[in-house]
């Protein structure tokens, strides 16, 4: 998901963009032997997150609870979005459950949308950041995939994050108009 999620993103099918990281950078020179554990730590290869809900969103139909513990894999994170209905699952402040990430990981991931909502024409993007089937065996995130192919298309069009470019260039296709 975190490949197709940024796939979408860079190819204007998805109106989301990636949280920036600070590059970390420093003119402080490091000892190459301490490279890989450095490098190694920054890698996120699973952990749990305590997401947040929005109960009334078509995405989240059949949940009860308004968080949510999700599988975490990679170091994707997104902005919020301007449009807020367009964000039904979110990492708040300190979202770690369980698990091992890096206290940089850490920070840049909170506050961060777990799945946005794109429109694209007449229809919705649903960009999750975090596979919701990872390996078949995280089942309590499996509604949220069944719930955005069966009640997708039931979510408003003005509640979702529309990208103007993404907008004009299809009007202008469905008006016979090309650039």
């Amino acid at each position: 998901c975190k490949s197709a999620t940024a796939w979408a993103i860079n190819n204007g099918l998805a109106n989301a963009s990636q949280k920036k990281k600070s590059n970390g950078t420093s003119s402080q020179s490091k000892s190459y032997i301490n490279a890989a554990n450095e490098l190694g730590a920054q890698y996120v290869g699973g952990a749990i997150f305590k997401s947040q809900l929005d109960l009334g969103h078509p995405l989240t139909y059949g949940y009860h609870d308004s968080t949510l513990p999700i599988f975490k894999r990679g170091s994707l994170a997104l902005d919020f979005n301007t449009n807020p209905y367009s964000m039904p699952l979110k990492y708040r402040t300190k979202p770690l459950i369980s698990g091992y990430i890096s206290n940089p990981n850490h920070k840049y991931m909170q506050n961060s949308a777990a799945a946005v909502i794109s429109g694209l024409g007449r229809g919705r993007v649903i960009s999750f950041v975090d596979n919701p089937n990872f390996r078949g065996f995280w089942l309590g995130t499996n509604k949220l995939f069944a719930n955005a192919i069966f009640f997708g298309s039931t979510i408003s069009g003005s509640t979702v994050s529309t990208s103007n470019n993404v907008k004009s260039s299809l009007q202008n296709e469905m008006h016979g108009h090309t650039h």
